[in-house]
């Protein structure tokens, strides 16, 4: 068991919920990409790689951005949900 001098006990299982709530929050960093954009206009998706090569993906469903800006991993989203259904284009 963990003290915690503000609010009491805290035991390890509430640690364990705690730090994974941490890691599967939206906003977490990405090792594949640096940066996302979204044109509602045009339904374009842009992706900045953390290479620097960027890629719009053209007809995405503003649906589909916001859950790729909510799902745990980014990257595995953009690579199961986005390459395999949506065109692209190399845009730098």
């Amino acid at each position: 068991m963990i003290i915690n001098s503000e609010s009491g006990p805290v035991d390890g299982w509430s640690i364990l919920k705690c730090l994974v709530s941490f890691w599967h929050s939206p906003g977490m960093p990405s090792s594949v990409i640096k940066h996302m954009s979204y044109n509602s206009t045009s339904h374009t998706l842009r992706i900045t790689y953390v290479s620097g090569t960027v890629y719009d993906y053209k007809d995405v469903p503003e649906a589909v951005f916001d859950e790729m800006k909510k799902a745990s991993s980014r990257g595995e989203y953009l690579n199961h949900v986005i390459k395999k259904k949506y065109h692209y284009k190399k845009v730098v």
